[in-house]
């Protein structure tokens, strides 16, 4: 079980991130300047977060966008791309991609379901990112991040791709790390 996390946002220019509901660390925080514009202070939202993890026994259907508002896909597997080649084989490991309604945007998140991750002590692989939908197709949808991380560092880096079969189901979910070339396709 994961400690569940509260969305700040800055009073000047709108920066979010997901912190800890620690009360003195969210006390502390509302003190600092913002990473971003570095005027503004860090308010809590009134959001909270609390990362779990997913259940496993579900295939996922999406016939609309409001589908995916608390979908989890699972992997048995996922192979790493550097610039369009192959860098690792087939990685026979679970994972789960977890999406999630956020108001307006989602959050992407994914947590390794083979056992505790050995620095945080907990299942998350990837930390919670906002995204959007950015364009839907004929069997695909792709999100892209926005906004910042509580470093300053920006989540449009990040982005997904949902492959869906004819039966409105995801079959394949693609990792986008556009500022390193990186793609990791995830499959069942």
């Amino acid at each position: 079980m994961t400690s569940p996390q509260q969305i700040v946002v800055c009073d000047k220019c709108g920066f979010s991130a997901a912190f800890a509901s620690h009360p003195q660390f969210l006390s502390l925080l509302s003190q600092t300047p913002c990473p971003r514009c570095n005027q503004g202070r860090l308010r809590p939202s009134g959001e909270t977060i609390t990362p779990e993890v997913p259940d496993t026994e579900h295939s996922v259907i999406v016939k609309s966008d409001d589908d995916l508002g608390n979908v989890t896909f699972i992997s048995n597997d996922h192979i790493r791309y550097q610039d369009g080649r192959a860098v690792t084989g087939h990685n026979r490991c679970q994972r789960a991609i977890q999406i999630r309604r956020n108001s307006d945007h989602f959050l992407v998140t994914i947590y390794n379901l083979d056992g505790n991750h050995p620095i945080s002590n907990d299942r998350i692989q990837m930390a919670p990112k906002q995204m959007k939908i950015l364009k839907r197709g004929s069997g695909s949808i792709e999100m892209r991040g926005f906004g910042y991380d509580q470093m300053g560092t920006p989540f449009e880096s990040y982005g997904i791709m949902l492959h869906i079969s004819p039966d409105d189901e995801i079959t394949q979910v693609d990792l986008l790390m556009h500022d390193r070339g990186v793609v990791i396709t995830y499959t069942e």
